[in-house]
């Protein structure tokens, strides 16, 4: 099971679908976008590396209380 889901740009994706606590990403479809937005699944119970090191658009916890925008 997934910890954590952040919501990424193309760039960002880039560089840290090679982190090990990267499980998998995918790419949603952004209708109202111009672009798409790709979301990459966390296993790990301290996300606060990965914030520091990138620009995060978006976190869902899964257990937590839902979206928080950073």
């Amino acid at each position: 099971m997934y910890d954590v889901f952040l919501l990424v740009s193309k760039e960002v994706l880039r560089d840290i679908k090679y982190e090990p606590e990267v499980q998998g990403i995918a790419c949603i479809p952004a209708f109202r976008l111009p672009y798409p937005v790709y979301s990459v699944a966390i296993c790990t119970d301290n996300i606060q590396p990965l914030i520091d090191k990138y620009k995060v658009d978006a976190i869902w916890e899964k257990n937590g209380s839902g979206e928080i925008t950073v």
